[in-house]
């Protein structure tokens, strides 16, 4: 059992599109071990280099999202998960599972899949039960190519791109906290290869590079004709809203300033965000065909005399902007008296 021999995990973060496949490929040439091939998801066209990832964790992941009631395209945090709670402690023994059967006898491996970032704090819970070492790349890319790619390949519409943008990196940047971490940019990545490649190296501490096949076929697995879109950093802040521009620049000042990363400064306001757009999420009805939050609110006229209750009979349509807190919404005129906006449809 794996328990019994220590052994350190590299788990690559990220967020859909972000270049955690070229990443994760990468690390596969420096020698972590992600799996046997038959047992990786199959390139496809639209990753024809490979997904690197274990076909058992994804499913692991689609299963648990279908426990919490929720989706991988859902941008609505999942609120109040209690990982010890009873009906989520045999998914505990079944990640164990997984790991044993894959990863046991291997000093050094690896997985990705992005569904990780919701699911981190299950996966910390096991790997220390397990007496494995762990150890983070946060993979990030500007969230308008990230937005462009998966609007080509699954037809997602840019703002819900956006939010699930926000949310996976703001997973990934929480739940890392206090473990070893290092922030790759994919554009940086694909414009300086050799810096970031030796810096990933001096991070996990292998010395592989310094065999000249190997560091050939880490510098050849790297093409920047696998990038489809590329958007400058000007055109990205005036395409986003303000709370995904913040966030952008503060990642991209992680990756020039390796100590804010951990500064405090920095973990107060990821905190700040992920419980800011928790709590303001129920504006989002997530439904995978609707763009806008139809029927949220019942409104309810009263007489201030009598405060007797009369419900009336329309709903409230809301329109949503894609930002993350402004909301625009139409109400029919009351000529007389209060009115109250009753929340329905909570999810």
């Amino acid at each position: 059992m794996m328990e019994n021999k220590r052994s350190t995990a590299i788990c690559v973060l990220g967020m859909h599109r972000s270049g955690t496949s070229l990443m994760s490929g990468i690390l596969n040439h420096l020698g972590v071990y992600f799996g046997e091939n038959a047992d990786l998801i199959p390139p496809r066209k639209d990753n024809p280099e490979g997904f690197w990832e274990l076909s058992e964790i994804v499913s692991f992941h689609e299963t648990l999202l279908k426990e919490l009631l929720s989706n991988t395209n859902n941008t609505v945090p999942i609120q109040d998960v209690n990982f010890k709670n009873k009906t989520l402690q045999p998914y505990k023994k079944i990640l164990k599972g997984i790991i044993n059967k894959h990863f046991a006898g291997q000093p050094i491996w690896g997985w990705k899949d992005p569904r990780t970032c919701i699911f981190l704090p299950l996966w910390l819970e096991v790997l220390d039960e397990m007496n494995i070492d762990i150890k983070f790349i946060i993979q990030f890319r500007n969230p308008v190519d990230v937005a462009n790619s998966l609007e080509k390949r699954n037809g997602l519409s840019r703002n819900r791109s956006f939010r699930s943008w926000f949310l996976h990196n703001l997973y990934a940047l929480k739940w890392s906290n206090g473990y070893k971490r290092l922030p790759v940019n994919y554009d940086t990545l694909l414009a300086n290869k050799e810096l970031v490649i030796g810096n990933v190296v001096k991070f996990l501490k292998i010395n592989n590079l310094e065999d000249n096949n190997i560091k050939q076929a880490v510098s050849g697995f790297v093409k920047k004709d696998l990038r489809h879109s590329f958007t400058s950093y000007e055109d990205v802040i005036q395409m986003v809203p303000e709370k995904i521009a913040n966030l952008y620049k503060k990642m991209l000042r992680t990756e020039m300033e390796s100590d804010f990363l951990e500064h405090d400064e920095f973990l107060a306001y990821i905190n700040s965000e992920l419980v800011n757009y928790t709590n303001y999420s129920n504006l989002f009805v997530d439904e995978l065909q609707h763009e806008t939050i139809q029927d949220y609110f019942a409104i309810e006229v009263f007489e201030t005399s009598s405060l007797n209750f009369d419900k009336y009979l329309d709903s409230a349509g809301i329109i949503c902007d894609g930002a993350i807190r402004t909301y625009t919404m139409q109400i029919p005129c009351i000529n007389s008296g209060y009115f109250k906006l009753h929340p329905v449809n909570f999810r």
